[in-house]
């Protein structure tokens, strides 16, 4: 799978690095940011992937949270994905910001018209974990947090797609 940058820029001794693949998932286009601490270039580091919430995008935690200053000074890397598949062509997709392009809700939808791209949670679970590792980044400590949980729904997902994430053993 191809992976092209968009930019990286040095950043408190790593490199924040943001990206762009087709995704299998979402049958779409999907961007993520990768922050790199410089503890990196002598072996593996922890992992935290960050999912944002609502009309938050790959960008949005990377600019505005300043989280890569302390994770470079602990050697965390930071995974930050997009919160929704985007150019979709799915009609109404931006009628309400709550629901459709930016929505972050991180879950698999089961009916037409959304069903043929809001593949988040497979993307995140599965695909985006595999394409880091293809990519050489080590996710043996990967964990996710989440900006906001709506609803008891929401916890559960994000404690089954926790334990997803677990490294199998």
């Amino acid at each position: 799978m191809t992976i092209e940058t968009l930019g990286e820029h040095a950043c408190f001794g790593g490199v924040q690095g943001f990206y762009r693949h087709a995704s299998i998932a979402t049958r779409s286009s999907m961007k993520f940011g990768v922050f790199v601490p410089p503890q990196a270039t002598n072996g593996s580091v922890p992992v935290l992937f960050y999912l944002a919430g609502l009309t938050c995008s790959e960008e949005t935690f990377a600019i505005k949270a300043g989280a890569q200053q302390h994770a470079a000074a602990h050697g965390l890397m930071l995974v930050t994905p997009d919160t929704s598949p985007r150019d979709t062509g799915v009609r109404g997709k931006d009628a309400a910001w709550g629901f459709g392009t930016a929505v972050g809700f991180y879950l698999d939808a089961s009916q037409d018209p959304w069903n043929r791209h809001w593949h988040t949670e497979s993307y995140i679970v599965r695909e985006l974990r595999a394409l880091e590792c293809a990519d050489g980044l080590d996710l043996v400590g990967a964990h996710r947090f989440a900006s906001r949980v709506d609803s008891e729904d929401a916890m559960r997902r994000a404690c089954e797609c926790a334990r997803r994430l677990q490294p199998e053993a």
